[in-house]
Order: C-alpha cells, then sequence, then structure tokens
C-alpha cells in the first residue's frame, strides 16, 4: 500500500493491477506479484498477497487531494485533478461472483470519480484517442484485459479488449493453428 503513496507522489497516475483470486479465499479480489509467463497461470512469485480493496481505497484517498489514510502524514499530491488510469489484469476467466467483488471495491472506492455513464461497458472506447483530456480530469479511468461480460465489472470498464481472443497463448494452444487463422488472428492480438 505504500507503494501506491509513493508513485503518486512521484506524479504517476497511471497503475496496472494484477488481480487475482486465492485458493484459500474464493470470490474474493486480491493483488500479489504475479508472473506473467501464461504458461504458469497458477503461480505467483511472491506468496504476500493483500485485498484489492485496501490499495485502491489508498489510491482514492491520496489522488484526489483527500490525503494520506491511516497513522501516516496527510499528504497532499499537487496533481489531484490530473485523471487516474487503471489497468485491471486478470490472468484467467473468473465466475461472476470474482467480478461483482471487484466491481463492489470498485464503487466503493471510486463512486464519486467515475466517467459519465456514456462510457460504460467500453460504449466509446473507440472515442478514446481523440477524446479533450479535459473530460477525464478528476476521473478515473478503467482499462481491464477482459470484458466481464454479464457482471456488474462490465459497467465499470470504460476500455477492453475489442474481441474474446486472448492475448497469451499457450503453446498447446497454437499446435493446430492453420496459416489462415494466424493472418487472422494476428492483428486482433497485436490491438490487445
Amino acid at each position: 500500500i505504500q507503494s501506491v503513496s509513493f508513485l503518486l507522489r512521484a506524479g504517476v497516475r497511471g497503475f496496472i493491477f494484477n488481480v487475482h483470486e486465492l485458493l484459500s479465499d474464493p470470490g474474493k479480489p486480491y493483488l500479489s506479484v504475479v508472473d506473467p509467463d501464461p504458461n504458469k497461470k497458477w503461480r505467483t512469485i511472491s506468496m504476500n498477497t493483500i485485498p484489492f480493496r485496501d490499495p485502491i481505497n489508498r489510491l482514492r484517498a491520496e489522488a484526489f487531494g483527500e490525503g494520506s489514510l491511516g497513522r501516516e502524514k496527510i499528504v497532499q499530491i499537487k496533481n489531484s485533478t490530473d485523471p487516474i488510469f487503471i489497468y485491471l489484469r486478470f490472468i484467467r476467466q473468473h465466475k461472476p461472483l470474482f467480478y461483482n467483488n471487484v466491481a463492489n471495491d470498485l464503487q466503493n472506492a471510486f463512486k464519486d470519480y467515475r466517467l459519465d455513464y456514456t462510457w460504460a461497458s467500453g460504449r466509446r472506447e473507440t472515442d478514446f484517442f481523440t477524446t479533450d483530456i479535459q473530460e477525464f480530469m478528476g476521473k478515473v479511468v478503467i482499462m481491464s484485459n477482459q470484458k466481464a461480460s454479464g457482471t456488474n465489472l462490465e459497467d465499470f470498464i470504460n476500455i477492453a479488449p475489442v474481441s474474446s481472443l486472448p492475448a497469451n497463448y499457450k503453446a498447446v494452444d497454437i499446435k493446430n493453428i492453420t496459416t489462415d487463422e494466424i493472418t487472422k488472428i494476428k492483428p486482433v492480438i497485436q490491438q490487445h
């Protein structure tokens, strides 16, 4: 949690969270340092985990000028009106309960800082790069590598992949892909 404070003080406004669930606490979102190798989906580099809500509550409190939480001295960030960009990276597909719990944590932390409803569920994701930055000031932009279709989290995601094709493949997934499929799938993967 301290690292979020340090990064904000250094001027960082974009955060990538590897969100996963523990086998011992199914359905609840946690963060830890996760091995990005797609062949090791269940392994983590660190056994230290924290509930997803803790760093995002810290992020909200300090990024938008509310000051530090806890026993630390209150520190005001100079760029408190700049937007916050959060990228939620899910290592695998989860059950709806898990995505709904992620959405609940985001709602509790950022209900006053969400983009308006026209950005919900990725409706305007194609407008993102042509939209004036002023529209995002004082707001949180949520990006994800999954759409989380049919869950409460879907409504929170402003930018998601255009297709459901995974960006990472294991060796067994690509053994029987034809040349025609490669030319079709490669541009989609690159845009992710």
